[in-house]
């Protein structure tokens, strides 16, 4: 919302008007701060699991570091998915009429 708004407070403030929103700032800062607050606690969680299924903790860190590689995986997977079903889905679009 505040990105739609911007140009008209831009405006707004060269004409000397002061303006201060910080309602969406303040929420979205929160956000922010609940979500690496919430990632920290389940790395930990998951950290702590791994420790007590494997006998050394170099065993539970390799684990871990292959955590970020299963992400971008399962998101570039879910861009080939959406880029080859839109392609698709366009070019077969007249066959349906």
């Amino acid at each position: 919302m505040l990105k739609e708004i911007k140009p008209l407070l831009d405006e707004v403030r060269d004409e000397g008007i002061e303006v201060s929103l910080l309602g969406e700032n303040e929420k979205n800062q929160q956000f922010k701060n609940d979500m690496i607050r919430s990632l920290v606690i389940a790395v930990f969680l998951i950290l702590i699991t791994l420790l007590f299924i494997f006998p050394k903790i170099r065993y539970a860190l390799m684990v871990m570091s292959v955590i970020p590689f299963t992400m971008l995986g399962a998101l570039l997977g879910h861009m080939l998915i959406y880029a080859f079903s839109h392609r698709y889905v366009r070019t077969c679009r007249s066959c349906y009429q």
